[in-house]
């Protein structure tokens, strides 16, 4: 908890979990979070789920995409590609459950394309 921490219910809305990170983003920290909920075994493809968009759009923070290689060595090192911050497009509103998950998916298609770059 003292490094904010702070754990999520899968499968249902956690509502306790979404104001915490609204908190933190609103008083400008960062939120790390894998959009698409849970581990994502090596040669599988998550979907995104729409949390992050709805955290992005409602706070007007940027998203950050990033990709960690399925490929991970005990005690060695894993590669990490980093990709350009964006605004989602909202035009300073709210969005709707349908735009919320087309963010999901370009953010998804980002966190891909960043796949395809590693394996470049």
């Amino acid at each position: 908890k003292s490094l904010g921490v702070f754990g999520v219910e899968r499968g249902k809305s956690d509502v306790g979990a979404v104001k915490t990170a609204l908190k933190f983003l609103k008083s400008g920290e960062y939120v790390l979070l894998f959009p698409e909920g849970t581990r994502i075994r090596e040669g599988e493809s998550g979907e995104g789920k729409a949390g992050a968009a709805m955290l992005a759009v409602r706070c007007g923070v940027p998203i950050l995409p990033v990709y960690i290689s399925e490929k991970k060595k005990w005690f060695g090192r894993t590669p990490v590609i980093i990709g350009e911050p964006y605004y989602p497009e909202t035009a300073g509103r709210r969005a709707t459950t349908e735009e919320y998950h087309a963010i999901a998916d370009d953010m998804m298609a980002r966190v891909r394309a960043l796949k395809a770059q590693a394996a470049a």
